[in-house]
């Protein structure tokens, strides 16, 4: 939330906390801390922030972690990725919840507010 400060210039309020994701060079940075993810890693908290506080099936996990891949679909690596995940996000204070039987969640508050930085280059374009 934008508000103005004595100068009447436009600020994030206190009560808004910023998630930092560096997608090129795998960072997610929150509560003052850093967690340097692998490239899958940050592939699949970027799924799960795009659907943040909604259950995501494990079908719909395992179709993003696959789609692009030619590997055969094994769920065994979905639940190490998620352990994985959830040890390098605990110290930031970000937690993935398992809604059993279903899939996972990523809990944030409404006062979470997302840079994320995707940096293109000119190799990138051509």
């Amino acid at each position: 939330m934008l508000v103005q400060n004595k100068e009447g210039q436009e600020a994030l309020s206190d009560a808004v906390q910023v998630l930092k994701i560096d997608r090129q060079m795998g960072l997610v940075t929150y509560n003052g801390q850093t967690a340097r993810l692998q490239h899958r890693q940050m592939d699949f908290f970027m799924f799960l922030y795009e659907h943040r506080s909604k259950n995501v099936g494990r079908d719909a996990l395992m179709y993003n972690l696959y789609q692009f891949h030619t590997e055969d679909p094994n769920e065994k690596i979905l639940d190490v990725l998620v352990c994985h995940l959830r040890k390098r996000l605990q110290p930031l204070g970000l937690m993935i919840e398992t809604i059993w039987g279903f899939g996972y969640r990523l809990n944030l508050s409404k006062s979470v507010v997302a840079d994320i930085v995707d940096r293109v280059t000119l190799a990138d374009m051509e």
